[in-house]
């Protein structure tokens, strides 16, 4: 009788060698990554495991594009760049293969580009939610917040009210060279 598989252990080998492969081969372009396996942590979460821990690297989009049988559904990202046969579908006792490219620069300045877009709008809607700017519609709570502020300095032409503190925008006041606060306000760096 056979022992049972460790398909933790077998997945973590998995991904040191190929990991390994990308990280200490400088001139490896691409790397096939196969196993003779019907389990989604030696397949697809292998590749997401290597993803995650070279971002240097990608899948190659949509290898063997006739082959009818991807990625199982719940990878969104890896399914259809990658392929599975079966005993049912495939009259195969299983397998799985995933081909990772180098990155090319292009690709590199994009993922970057995506990266920095998404941070900003990360920190925008932190600001906004601090500043009580977004509502349970949708987030059309600032430009309603605009709205109001126009007619409300339109009808009584007063001062605008000082922004509520937030967080995420620590200032300090300015002093002078005699102690005394000049009411600048300067963000901490």
């Amino acid at each position: 009788q056979q022992p049972p598989l460790d398909l933790t252990a077998l997945s973590n080998q998995q991904l040191a060698i190929v990991s390994r492969a990308l990280q200490e081969l400088p001139q490896l372009q691409a790397l096939a990554y196969s196993t003779c396996s019907v389990h989604a942590q030696e397949n697809e979460g292998v590749v997401q495991r290597i993803l995650e821990a070279n971002p240097g690297w990608r899948l190659t989009p949509r290898i063997l594009p006739s082959w009818p049988h991807r990625g199982l559904p719940e990878f969104t990202d890896i399914a259809p760049h990658v392929l599975r046969a079966s005993l049912v579908d495939d009259s195969t006792n299983g397998f799985f293969v995933a081909r990772f490219e180098r990155r090319t620069k292009a690709d590199k300045l994009e993922k970057k580009s995506k990266k920095k877009q998404k941070e900003k709008k990360q920190r925008k809607r932190k600001l906004d939610d601090c500043n009580g700017n977004n509502d349970d519609n949708g987030g059309d709570g600032e430009k309603k917040q605009r709205k109001k502020s126009k007619k409300h300095k339109k009808s009584k032409r007063e001062e605008p009210l000082e922004p509520l503190p937030c967080p995420l925008l620590e200032t300090k006041t300015k002093e002078s060279s005699d102690g005394e606060s000049n009411g600048v306000k300067e963000k901490k760096k």
